[in-house]
């Protein structure tokens, strides 16, 4: 009898530590579930949250609520049916365990994730896919320079913000910054002057170019524009603008690439975007011990490593993996082009640092160009006459480029004396005059 009565009052006990820790449990959930709730209720009201915060704020309630309820039932049965002597031990290993994950979430409402890059400047709107896009008819600054985004989601002069496509031959520039024009107006930009030397031609005035660039997208996220809004504006030529950075933003951990979405995002010059609060504290503690709080700096030394780990030639893994990413987006991309029947080529823009020397490799360009042919699409190299205008010319570099990937105003317009010309040298603008006939008589 006195053993089973040891026995019994070894099982209250363990029912009465188990219970109480599941109620322990159960309560605080319930408490950070109910405040949860109350936040959400009183914004915009009583309290103000950024918009950033309500989401994380949302599943920060939602979450806990279904923790108070699971642990509040297990509570219960405990109570009637009593537990076994290893249930307060896994509650008590679990409690620590459980309050790490509740203060992440905790922090990610309070410092809730960063939104997608450049969706804090006027133009530039959230994307489901692309993690950013243009905000049709909007208009903002980027630096000093002021930025109008038209119908179809491109940019465009001030006069032209509210156009409407005429019926000549659409040539569509895909691309990144350089495209879009960083830090330059947009008629210096070198769609624009590409427009206003075919406006000036006899044959070809009637054509229309049309700015797809996008600031920091990638061969990833330009594919998916180009296969939707770009295919919206039926082009009748496209025109994919390279840059080195195109193969090495794989190459930073601060990158997140998902396949199945078809969305990546570059967090170089951003806090990366991680689910965990916590994690996003430590990257932000390494980055900067490494780089410093400057992020502007810390993104211009992150991309010249990367450059460095291109041009140096050698082939790890990741470059490998990074030019078979890059590869299978330009691929794609000639791809959808041709079953359309659409004319595409390729133009390579240079590094700062290969113009300024000649002894940097070129061996990416070649490697584009040698998959361009590969592809049947002509491609054009632009550093050969960067190198020669400064090396051998001696035009000063910073007359040519404003950093250390993007063309100053004089560079865009070498960049537009060049694609013209390597338009009419490949037949380019008749093909996309015939696509143009075709599309009307269809």
């Amino acid at each position: 009898m006195s053993s089973e009565s040891d026995q019994t009052r070894v099982d209250r006990r363990t029912s009465a530590v188990a219970g109480g820790l599941a109620m322990l449990i159960a309560s605080y959930a319930f408490v950070v579930s109910l405040v949860s709730a109350l936040l959400q209720a009183a914004n915009p009201d009583l309290i103000t949250l950024y918009p950033d915060q309500l989401e994380p704020i949302y599943v920060l309630g939602v979450a806990h609520g279904i923790t108070a309820f699971f642990f509040l039932a297990l509570h219960l049965i405990v109570r009637r049916r009593g537990a076994r002597r290893s249930l307060p031990r896994v509650l008590l290993v679990s409690m620590p365990v459980l309050l790490l994950l509740s203060v992440d979430r905790i922090l990610n409402a309070v410092w809730p994730p960063p939104p997608a890059p450049l969706t804090q400047i006027g133009v530039f709107v959230p994307h489901p896919r692309r993690g950013w896009t243009h905000k049709p008819l909007s208009h903002g600054r980027q630096d000093d320079v002021e930025a109008y985004i038209d119908r179809y989601g491109m940019r465009v002069k001030a006069f032209d913000w509210q156009r409407t496509l005429g019926d000549g031959p659409r040539i569509l520039f895909l691309g990144d910054s350089v495209t879009f024009g960083y830090n330059v107006p947009a008629e210096d930009c070198f769609v624009e002057r590409v427009q206003t030397l075919l406006d000036g031609r006899e044959n070809e005035s009637d054509f229309i170019a049309m700015n797809g660039g996008t600031m920091s997208a990638t061969p990833r996220q330009e594919l998916d524009w180009l296969t939707h809004e770009g295919a919206a504006v039926l082009p009748d030529l496209v025109v994919v603008q390279i840059c080195m950075n195109d193969v090495t933003y794989m190459l930073h951990p601060s990158v997140l690439a998902d396949d199945d979405k078809e969305l990546v995002m570059i967090a170089q010059t951003y806090e990366p975007p991680h689910w965990s609060a916590l994690m996003r504290l430590a990257y932000d503690w390494g980055r900067r011990r490494t780089y410093g709080d400057d992020l502007g700096k810390a993104a211009e030394i992150i991309a010249t490593e990367n450059f460095e780990k291109l041009l140096d030639g050698k082939r790890s893994k990741s470059m490998w993996a990074a030019w078979d990413r890059a590869t299978r987006d330009w691929k794609k991309m000639a791809t959808f082009c041709k079953s359309r029947g659409i004319p595409i080529a390729f133009m390579i823009v240079p590094l700062r640092a290969q113009i300024r020397d000649r002894d940097v490799s070129d061996e990416p360009q070649k490697r584009i160009c040698e998959f361009a042919e590969q592809q049947g699409v002509p491609c054009l190299d632009l550093l050969p006459v960067f190198r020669s205008m400064h090396l051998d010319e001696g035009v000063p570099m910073d007359d040519l480029y404003s950093d250390y990937t993007h063309p100053s105003t004089t560079g865009h317009r070498i960049y537009a004396d060049l694609i013209v010309q390597f338009m009419s040298e490949n037949d380019l603008l008749a093909q996309a005059r015939s696509h143009r006939d075709r599309s009307q008589e269809e």
